[in-house]
């Protein structure tokens, strides 16, 4: 699989920025910075490549994140929409052992 960090420009600028997204119900959290990504879910920390990262066809800020780890995978969906106080949302599909779930939270692009 090819990874393709151009497509990075939006939402993770080369720059040394990072993407941190957050939510709750379940407590999550995701962080992004260059092609190394953090997940944190039910307490539990995992590490994941991040594979690649596609924009929508008809949305260009919405960026779709493949995240893989050493037993699992993630996609991170990333789109512009007012958030608390940011300026993207974020919905993370993975799994909690056996089951597939789908959480949404917000995101802030760090300096």
């Amino acid at each position: 699989m090819r990874t393709l960090p151009v497509l990075f420009c939006c939402l993770v600028p080369s720059t040394g920025a990072a993407l941190s997204c957050s939510g709750t119900g379940p407590p999550w959290s995701v962080a992004i910075e260059g092609e190394a990504a953090t997940l944190t879910l039910a307490n539990e920390e995992k590490t994941y490549d991040v594979r690649l990262a596609t924009k929508a066809l008809n949305e260009q800020e919405t960026v779709a994140y493949t995240l893989i780890g050493a037993r699992d995978t993630a996609i991170l969906i990333v789109f512009p929409a007012s958030c608390n106080a940011n300026t993207h949302a974020a919905h993370l599909l993975t799994q909690q052992n056996q089951s597939p779930i789908l959480i949404t939270g917000c995101c802030v692009l760090d300096d």
